[in-house]
């Protein structure tokens, strides 16, 4: 019996396939987190000492981390 796999993974959904002597199967899991909002350019201030700031975005982005995770 020879069987071989494929994975496609992204953040809403993976998409396995499986063949098995010629037979296949298609599995389909969905994820459950929000959309990952992106944003255009840099929202990041930086305080005189050369730290950033954190900002919403930062935020957001580590919430959706998390989720992930």
């Amino acid at each position: 019996m020879k069987k071989e796999i494929g994975l496609w993974i992204d953040h809403r959904e993976a998409t396995i396939v499986i063949l098995t002597d010629g037979e296949e199967e298609i599995k389909h899991l969905i994820s459950n987190n929000e959309k990952h909002i992106r944003y255009s350019g840099s929202s990041h201030s930086k305080t005189p000492e050369g730290l950033k700031e954190v900002t919403s975005e930062d935020q957001r982005d580590r919430k959706f981390g998390n989720d992930l995770n």
